[in-house]
């Protein structure tokens, strides 16, 4: 059986019960190293195509039942019409999240060996795919995002010389596998059909063809 997804362990996250865990992100079962400043944004979006209202009959008097609500509603005397004035919204899918910065800043001289760690947990050896990790955070998890892959990384620079004060900036993006579709079977070869004539004249030629084959 898998292991539970990490929005799903433990008590629910709440800022107003526990803030340390909205200040961490772990990230392949590591920590982000130093004191996290700030986070970019967990956007989850959708997908939509929005086509426009084709227009109705002269009998038409309301639009097409949401399929989650049931069919159109009918009476005794009355069945309700359906509408063609009224615009159609499909949903094609979810967006994944592209792209989210994080930066920290490093102070100690553990933190930094600590970072230095961190980016050889994130990187891939030159040439190799980009390995995926884990993701737990309470506002990433709250909205489905649970692995991630970095997207762009670098080294702690120094705020301002001699400050000691370096800062850690990266981008990691939601990863989503691509899933292989399955199969479906092969549609049954048709039987060939003899050629229909295109004239009179290849309709007698194929009618006394047919008349030598008996």
């Amino acid at each position: 059986m898998p292991p539970p997804e990490p929005a799903a362990t433990g008590p629910r996250p709440n800022p107003f019960r526990d803030a340390r865990p909205f200040g961490q992100i772990e990230i392949g079962g590591v920590l982000v190293p130093g004191v996290i400043q700030s986070v970019g944004d967990y956007t989850v979006k959708q997908d939509w195509n929005f086509q426009k209202a084709s227009g109705g009959g002269s009998t038409a008097t309301s639009a097409n039942p949401d399929p989650a609500n049931g069919p159109a509603a009918t009476t005794a005397t009355t069945t309700v019409q359906t509408a063609g004035s009224f615009g159609v919204s499909v949903w094609r899918g979810a967006l994944l999240v592209e792209e989210v910065e994080i930066t920290s800043v490093i102070t100690t001289e553990q933190a930094y060996d600590d970072a230095i760690d961190f980016i050889a947990v994130l990187m891939p050896k030159r040439g190799r795919k980009v390995p995926s990790h884990s993701l737990v955070n309470p506002d990433a998890n709250a909205v489905g995002v649970t692995r991630c892959a970095v997207r762009e990384l670098a080294v702690p620079k120094e705020d301002k010389p001699g400050s000691g004060k370096y800062v850690f900036k990266f981008k990691i993006c939601e990863y989503n596998p691509q899933k292989q579709a399955a199969a479906g079977k092969a549609d049954p070869a048709k039987p060939g059909t003899e050629p229909k004539p295109a004239d009179a004249g290849e309709a007698e030629l194929q009618r006394l063809l047919n008349k030598a084959k008996e």
